[in-house]
């Protein structure tokens, strides 16, 4: 799919109802990708970061019968997780580390004429951080509380 589509709202008792597809931030007009060359705690950071898509960029968005979605990366083969023990500039970052769905796993992702991310953890927007520089230059959060143009993807 050319961009991020919300799964179909009709619930069914069978399992989730998934889509592959690629995620562009609307703030900086990239595609998202997880890290996997990374270490450490930031290894799988989730950034709005590249123009052509490749197999980092591509995801899998299922929507469950509890009335949340989970996002899995292709590349990493692993759900976006909300870093919500991390503090400072990092609280609330999206890794692709996770092999199961707990709570920080979980989001409601909403597409009105643009699609929005909220972390049902914390209750936060995910946002693309734009002023980051560096290896750290478009890390996704679960940061904010309203909605602008960082907060915005397709």
């Amino acid at each position: 799919m050319a961009g991020f589509m919300k799964p179909s709202d009709t619930a069914r008792a069978t399992g989730p109802i998934c889509d592959d597809m690629k995620i562009k931030s609307l703030g900086n007009d990239r595609l998202l990708a997880p890290e996997l060359d990374y270490t450490g705690y930031v290894k799988g950071m989730v950034r709005a970061r590249t123009i052509s898509a490749g197999e980092w960029e591509w995801f899998t968005v299922c929507k469950h019968d509890g009335g949340f979605e989970t996002i899995l990366a292709w590349a990493a083969n692993r759900y976006l997780a909300a870093e919500l023990d991390y503090t400072g500039a990092d609280t609330g970052m999206l890794r692709a580390r996770s092999t199961s769905i707990r709570e920080w796993e979980k989001f409601d992702i909403q597409c009105p004429s643009y699609c929005t991310i909220r972390s049902l953890a914390n209750n936060k927007y995910v946002a693309a951080e734009l002023a980051y520089t560096g290896s750290g230059y478009g890390m996704l959060r679960a940061r904010s509380t309203s909605v602008g143009a960082w907060e915005k993807f397709q």
